[in-house]
Formats: structure tokens, C-alpha cells, sequence
């Protein structure tokens, strides 16, 4: 019976960890691009970029409202959607800021 338990919570702890990675929620930015701090600020952004307001963009920059995270940076995604996805920084620059991006700028590690 022991044995048995043993087995059990092997099988158990093993397929935890199979399904934790399959589930991994770190990703990488594949290409330079901008994040905001909070989901009105993404639409603020998503608005000034499509006006092609440069001066506009460079002051959100400059206030903390948007930032540019460079290619390679890893992440950790927070909370996924079609148009925005909420992440936090592991590294580089603006490690640990949590922000929200486009997931097209994503790709799972």
C-alpha cells in the first residue's frame, strides 16, 4: 500500500510540473516597441501614435506613461487579451515595471 502512495504522488507531482511548463507564462519581446503603465494610457498612446503626434508621444515618454522595451526583453505575462496583455518586465530596463502591451510585440520562450 505504501508503495502504492508513493507511485501515486510521484505520477501526481510529475505531471504538475509537465502541465506548469506547458502553461509558462514567461515570453520575450520579439521587436522594439512601445508599452504603456496602465490600460487608458495604451489608448492614449494607441491615439497619439495613430495621429502620428510625435511631441505628443515623446511626453508621455518623459512622464513615466509610456516606454519603449527593447528586442529580447523577457517577460512575464500578467493577464493575456486580443488587443492588450498585461505584463511585468523581468529584465533589462524597466525590470519589474508592470505595463501593458500589445501580445502581437510576444512570443512564448
Amino acid at each position: 500500500m505504501k508503495k502504492f502512495f508513493t507511485i501515486l504522488l510521484l505520477v501526481f507531482g510529475l505531471s504538475n510540473y509537465i502541465s506548469a511548463q506547458k502553461n509558462s507564462m514567461d515570453y520575450v519581446i520579439t521587436s522594439e516597441c512601445l508599452a504603456a503603465s496602465n490600460e487608458t494610457n495604451m489608448n492614449e498612446m494607441n491615439r497619439v501614435c495613430n495621429r502620428k503626434d510625435e511631441p505628443a508621444l515623446m511626453k508621455m515618454i518623459e512622464r513615466g506613461q509610456v516606454y519603449v522595451l527593447k528586442a529580447g526583453t523577457n517577460v512575464r505575462l500578467l493577464k493575456g487579451g486580443v488587443t492588450m496583455s498585461t505584463i511585468t518586465v523581468i529584465d533589462g530596463a524597466n525590470k519589474g515595471a508592470t505595463l501593458v502591451i500589445s501580445p502581437s510585440f510576444m512570443r512564448k520562450k
